[in-house]
C-alpha cells in the first residue's frame, strides 16, 4: 500500500516536473525565436550573451528537473538491472532535451535567416523599382559637351521632345552630334526629336558602352551621319499602346496601326532599311532585338562604325 502511495505521489510530481521542465523549455524557445527574427545575432555583445545564458540556463534547469524527478524513483528500485535502465533512461533523456533545444534554436536562427533573404529580396526589388521610377520620372537630360557633342541621356518621357526643342533654340549653333544613352519611351517624342535632328543637320552616335532601344532608335535614324561605337547597344521591340482604363481594345489596336505606319514612314525618310522595322514588329515587346554591328550598317540605321570624335580627328589628320 505505501508503495502504491508512493507511486501515486511519484506521477503528480512527474506532471508537475513535466509542466515546469516545458514551461522553462518553452521559454528559451520563445527566447531564441525573438532573438532570431529581430536578427539579433548580429546585434550588440551584451544582447547576444543573454540570449545565449537563457539558453544555456533553461537546458541545465530542463536536465535538472529530469534527472530529480527520476532519483526520486530510485529508493524504489530494488535490483541492479532496474536502476541500470533507470540511469540509462536519465541519460537518454538529457540527449533528448539537448537535442530538442538545439533543434529550436536551429529552427529560429533558420526562419530569421529565411526573413532576412526575403526582407534583402523585396529591398533589391522596391530600390530598382524606385530607380525606374526616377529616371522615367526625370525624363531625359540634356548637356552639351566639348567639339559640340550634346549629351541625351535617360528615358524619353512625354514632353521630351518639347524640352530639346528649347535646348536646340538655345544653344543648337553649337551642336554637331547628338550622342544618345536612352532605355527609349515615347515614341512620339522620339519621332519628334530624331526629324528635329535631321532638319538641323545634325549628326547622331552611341558610343561604345552605351546602349540606345526601344524607341531611341527612332531618335538615332534622324542623324545625318549616324555613328555606332564598336560596342554599342542598339535593339527594338513592338509598339505598344498604354490604353486608357476603359478604352476600347479596338481603339487600343487602331492607335498602334497609326504609330507603326507612321515609323515606317519616318524610317524611309530617313533612308533607313524597313527590314529594321520587321525586327521591331517581330520582337515582342517585353524584349529586345540586338542588332550586330555588321547589320547596323546593312541596314543603314548606322552610317559608320566608331567614335565621330574619332573620326572627326582622322579627317583633320588627312587635311
Amino acid at each position: 500500500m505505501s508503495t502504491a502511495l508512493a507511486l501515486r505521489e511519484g506521477v503528480q510530481r512527474l506532471e508537475i516536473t513535466m509542466r515546469v521542465t516545458l514551461g522553462v523549455l518553452a521559454l528559451a524557445s520563445g527566447v531564441y525565436t525573438y532573438r532570431g527574427v529581430r536578427e539579433l545575432l548580429s546585434g550588440s555583445p551584451t544582447l547576444v550573451f543573454f540570449a545565449a545564458l537563457v539558453y544555456s540556463v533553461a537546458v541545465s534547469i530542463g536536465i535538472y528537473a529530469f534527472w530529480s524527478f527520476l532519483l526520486r524513483l530510485a529508493p524504489h528500485l530494488r535490483d541492479q538491472v532496474s536502476r541500470g535502465l533507470m540511469f540509462a533512461a536519465m541519460a537518454l533523456g538529457s540527449l533528448m532535451i539537448i537535442a530538442m533545444s538545439a533543434w529550436l534554436n536551429a529552427t529560429a536562427l533558420a526562419g530569421a535567416a529565411a526573413l532576412e533573404q526575403h526582407l534583402a529580396t523585396t529591398l533589391q526589388s522596391y530600390s530598382r523599382d524606385l530607380d525606374q521610377a526616377h529616371r522615367q520620372a526625370l525624363g531625359m537630360s540634356f548637356e552639351l559637351l566639348a567639339h559640340g557633342r550634346l549629351n541625351a541621356v535617360g528615358t524619353i518621357s512625354p514632353g521630351t521632345a518639347k524640352i530639346f526643342a528649347q535646348e536646340i533654340a538655345k544653344r543648337g549653333s553649337y551642336v554637331k552630334t547628338v550622342v544618345l544613352h536612352s532605355p527609349g519611351g515615347s515614341v512620339a517624342d522620339a519621332l519628334e526629336m530624331g526629324r528635329l535632328i535631321r532638319q538641323k543637320g545634325f549628326n547622331t552616335a552611341v558610343e561604345t558602352g552605351r546602349y540606345c532601344a526601344s524607341s531611341c532608335p527612332l531618335m538615332f535614324a534622324g542623324g545625318v551621319e549616324r555613328y555606332a561605337g564598336d560596342k554599342a547597344v542598339v535593339g527594338v521591340h513592338q509598339v505598344f499602346s498604354i490604353s486608357q482604363v476603359g478604352a476600347p481594345v479596338a481603339d487600343s489596336s487602331e492607335a498602334v496601326q497609326r504609330v507603326a505606319a507612321e515609323c515606317q514612314r519616318y524610317l524611309r525618310d530617313m533612308g533607313v532599311d524597313l527590314e529594321v522595322w520587321m525586327r521591331a514588329m517581330e520582337t515582342p515587346r517585353d524584349a529586345l532585338y540586338y542588332f550586330k554591328q555588321d547589320e547596323l550598317l546593312t541596314l543603314k540605321l548606322a552610317t559608320q562604325r566608331g567614335d565621330p570624335r574619332a573620326s572627326s580627328a582622322a579627317s583633320n589628320a588627312k587635311s
